[in-house]
């Protein structure tokens, strides 16, 4: 699928970093299952399966959905019970992946959560109970938020609000 940056939706979470190492290996969860967000949208289990299946080399990691601040890169995505587990490997070389293995370690270490946030495109939609279950979703990037999503005013600003879960 080709995919233009204008086409991209946005969906943000807030969760505790999983883990992270020395070596710059974090994890955490970019997408949580079964959550009604304020815009009324529920990402349903298996929505990511075909997009890490066929695209996972495409899979980046951004920081603030920004394609120019690359402070790592995804060397893996799957999905659990939970929802879309990812591990990256920030690239210490550069000031940017030092300086977001700080935050991430800084974070962790106080027990405090990060937010994390997914450049997506729906494939797969079913409006039903007053609901949009996303069954399908290409994915394009994840993203380490450094702020609450809402501020981000080079997102779409209606999208941002209303997909915090």
């Amino acid at each position: 699928m080709k995919v233009k940056d204008r086409d991209l939706k946005y969906k943000a979470t807030i969760t505790k970093v999983e883990d992270f190492d020395e070596k710059g290996q974090v994890k955490f969860y970019a997408s949580i299952f079964g959550n009604k967000d304020k815009a009324g949208d529920i990402v349903t289990k298996g929505a990511y399966h075909k997009t890490i299946t066929e695209n996972f080399k495409e899979i980046q990691h951004y920081k603030n959905h920004d394609n120019r601040l690359m402070p790592g890169v995804v060397i893996e995505a799957r999905e659990d019970d939970k929802g879309l587990f990812v591990v990256s490997k920030l690239i210490l070389g550069t000031q940017l992946g030092k300086e977001t293995y700080e935050e991430y370690k800084a974070m962790a270490e106080a027990g405090k959560s990060m937010f994390h946030s997914i450049g997506y495109i729906p494939v797969i939609e079913e409006q039903k109970d007053e609901a949009n279950y996303l069954k399908e979703i290409y994915l394009k990037e994840v993203s380490t938020l450094t702020a609450h999503p809402v501020s981000y005013t080079h997102l779409r600003a209606h999208e941002t609000r209303g997909n915090l879960v």
